[in-house]
């Protein structure tokens, strides 16, 4: 990441944190394009959450079988992986009481299946870092509220 855009992203960040404040929560991110992983990652930490970073689905659900998380963010390509089989593993790990918040450049393509599925915290990529930080604070306080 050049340095203009390592300001810009503080900039962004820190503008989203002024406007409100956030408690930190822990975040499973699951994401196979590195640098998307990075920007995400560093965002959400800079915001006060604790982040656990992953490329993989299979490491990503094994750390979440040691390790309890206030919020999965996932996106719906990970490499070779069956996208229906990853909604179907995502809406089992919702019903057990973790969100999801689904990261997709192909929604269009998959909007129904997470629909039917009940994961309907979706969010199309491209994105502003604000909008992924405004997103992940509605989330998680619509879930604290539900009785988390």
């Amino acid at each position: 990441m050049l340095r203009s855009e390592t300001i810009m992203l503080k900039s962004s960040v820190l503008k989203t944190l002024k406007e409100r404040p956030i408690a930190m929560s822990s975040i499973l991110l699951l994401e196979d394009t590195y640098h998307l992983l990075r920007l995400y990652t560093r965002s959400l930490v800079w915001a006060g959450h604790k982040v656990k970073p992953s490329m993989s689905v299979d490491a990503s659900l094994d750390i979440f079988g040691h390790v309890q998380f206030d919020l999965i963010i996932s996106d719906l390509r990970v490499g070779s992986y069956s996208v229906e089989r990853l909604i179907k593993r995502l809406k089992q790990l919702q019903d057990g009481g973790t969100p999801v918040l689904i990261i997709s450049a192909h929604l269009d393509s998959y909007y129904g299946l997470c629909e039917e599925n009940g994961l309907h915290n979706l969010l199309a990529k491209p994105f502003e870092n604000h909008v992924l930080l405004d997103t992940v604070t509605e989330i998680l306080g619509r879930y604290c509220k539900s009785g988390s």
